[in-house]
Protein backbone atom coordinates (compact mmCIF):
# COMPACT_ATOMS: atom_id res chain seq x y z
CA UNK A 1 0.00 0.00 0.00
CA UNK A 2 1.03 3.30 -0.95
CA UNK A 3 2.55 4.95 2.56
CA UNK A 4 0.28 7.69 3.27
CA UNK A 5 -2.75 5.57 2.87
CA UNK A 6 -1.05 3.24 5.22
CA UNK A 7 -0.57 5.56 7.91
CA UNK A 8 -4.11 7.22 7.23
CA UNK A 9 -5.40 3.21 7.98
CA UNK A 10 -3.02 2.98 11.16
CA UNK A 11 -3.90 6.39 12.64
CA UNK A 12 -8.16 6.71 11.58
CA UNK A 13 -8.99 3.40 10.33
CA UNK A 14 -11.06 4.74 7.50
CA UNK A 15 -13.01 7.31 7.91
CA UNK A 16 -14.50 10.58 5.31
CA UNK A 17 -12.96 13.27 3.60
CA UNK A 18 -13.80 16.81 2.66
CA UNK A 19 -15.73 16.14 -0.40
CA UNK A 20 -14.56 19.11 -1.47
CA UNK A 21 -10.93 18.57 -1.52
CA UNK A 22 -11.03 15.38 -3.85
CA UNK A 23 -12.68 14.52 -6.21
CA UNK A 24 -12.09 13.36 -10.03
CA UNK A 25 -10.31 15.18 -12.48
CA UNK A 26 -12.50 13.91 -15.29
CA UNK A 27 -15.66 13.06 -13.26
CA UNK A 28 -15.96 15.45 -10.19
CA UNK A 29 -19.43 14.49 -8.63
CA UNK A 30 -17.65 10.81 -8.44
CA UNK A 31 -14.73 12.31 -5.97
CA UNK A 32 -13.79 10.11 -3.34
CA UNK A 33 -16.15 9.66 -0.59
CA UNK A 34 -14.60 7.70 2.48
CA UNK A 35 -11.96 4.92 2.69
CA UNK A 36 -13.14 1.67 4.18
CA UNK A 37 -12.13 0.52 7.91
CA UNK A 38 -9.90 -2.07 8.24
CA UNK A 39 -12.12 -3.35 11.45
CA UNK A 40 -14.96 -2.20 13.62
CA UNK A 41 -17.79 -1.69 10.63
CA UNK A 42 -20.20 -2.86 8.70
CA UNK A 43 -18.52 -1.68 5.39
CA UNK A 44 -15.08 -2.69 6.25
CA UNK A 45 -12.31 -4.00 3.48
CA UNK A 46 -13.22 -7.70 4.27
CA UNK A 47 -16.94 -7.55 3.99
CA UNK A 48 -16.72 -5.41 0.39
CA UNK A 49 -13.91 -7.90 -0.82
CA UNK A 50 -16.31 -10.54 0.23
CA UNK A 51 -19.43 -9.35 -1.59
CA UNK A 52 -17.07 -7.99 -4.33
CA UNK A 53 -15.53 -11.17 -4.99
CA UNK A 54 -17.36 -12.29 -8.57
CA UNK A 55 -17.03 -8.71 -9.66
CA UNK A 56 -13.41 -7.57 -8.46
CA UNK A 57 -10.64 -8.92 -10.73
CA UNK A 58 -7.55 -10.62 -9.36
CA UNK A 59 -5.53 -8.67 -7.37
CA UNK A 60 -7.70 -5.67 -6.75
CA UNK A 61 -8.54 -4.58 -3.38
CA UNK A 62 -11.90 -2.28 -2.63
CA UNK A 63 -10.09 0.44 -0.24
CA UNK A 64 -13.08 3.35 -0.93
CA UNK A 65 -16.49 4.95 -2.37
CA UNK A 66 -16.72 7.51 -4.68
CA UNK A 67 -20.20 10.05 -3.94
CA UNK A 68 -21.48 8.32 -7.33
CA UNK A 69 -21.85 4.82 -5.47
CA UNK A 70 -18.62 3.01 -7.23
CA UNK A 71 -15.89 1.38 -5.40
CA UNK A 72 -11.91 2.74 -5.33
CA UNK A 73 -9.99 -0.43 -5.94
CA UNK A 74 -6.25 -0.97 -5.63
CA UNK A 75 -4.38 -3.39 -7.66
CA UNK A 76 -1.77 -5.63 -5.50
CA UNK A 77 0.99 -7.31 -6.96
Amino acid sequence: MPEDYRQHMLDWNGGGVNQYNLEHVNFPDYGLLGLYPIIHDNSTIFTKMTALASALSDNHIPIGRTRGGGNINVFRK
